[in-house]
This record gives C-alpha cells, sequence and structure tokens, in this order.
C-alpha cells in the first residue's frame, strides 16, 4: 500500500454496509430487485474503493463516482419504499461520491493520477 488515503478505507465501509442494508433494515424479503441491487453495488464499491487502496486509476475514482450516484438515485427506480432505507441509501451513494471526489481532489492524489494517466 503506498499511500494512506482514509477515503478509500471508509467507502470500503459504506460498500459493506449498503450490500448489507436490506438486511439490516428489513428491506430484503420485500424489494427483490433493490436488495439485489444493493448487495451487488455495495459490493462493487467495496471491492473498488479496495483496489483503490493500492492503485489510484481514473477508472476506479469515475467507477466509484457513477456507483455512488447510482446508489443515491437507485431507491426512486428499483425500490425499496421505505424512509429509512431510501435514506440510507442515498446518503450512502452520497458519502461515496463526496469521498471519492475529495481524494482525487487531493494534491496527492491529481500528481498520482497525473503521473500514471498515459501509462
Amino acid at each position: 500500500m503506498n499511500r494512506w488515503r482514509w477515503q478509500d478505507y471508509l467507502s470500503v465501509l459504506i460498500g459493506i454496509w449498503i450490500a448489507s442494508s436490506p438486511w439490516a433494515l428489513g428491506f430484503a424479503d420485500t424489494h427483490a430487485w433493490a436488495t439485489w441491487n444493493a448487495g451487488l453495488v455495495g459490493l462493487a464499491v467495496a471491492l473498488l474503493a479496495a483496489v483503490d487502496m493500492e492503485f489510484l486509476s481514473k477508472v476506479e475514482e469515475w467507477a466509484l463516482v457513477a456507483l455512488g450516484a447510482w446508489i443515491a438515485v437507485s431507491p426512486w427506480v428499483v425500490g425499496p419504499d421505505d424512509r429509512t432505507a431510501v435514506e440510507s441509501l442515498v446518503a450512502s451513494g452520497i458519502a461515496v461520491i463526496v469521498l471519492t471526489l475529495w481524494e482525487i481532489e487531493s494534491a496527492a492524489g491529481w500528481r498520482h493520477l497525473r503521473r500514471h494517466a498515459h501509462s
């Protein structure tokens, strides 16, 4: 691991939360599409953030931004309709976006991205 990027560690935890939220918040039995969506997207967020701990890359960073945006709007597309679950997914998606953009904007992150952009 080259650098301590706390944003990645927090994004891994948020991804795990997103993936487990259908069971933790009680919508796994009533909203199959929302459960699959949260499970798969949460695992993808956790995996990409974990990969990003070692390799800061434009691909992983912008994929995390896209996944964060999707999870934030997904309650209106695939459910669930429970207010607590919607708020949790929206907040989690926004957190992933903010953390990822923060990391991209950091001086160390940009220097590393520029140095490896054409690799």
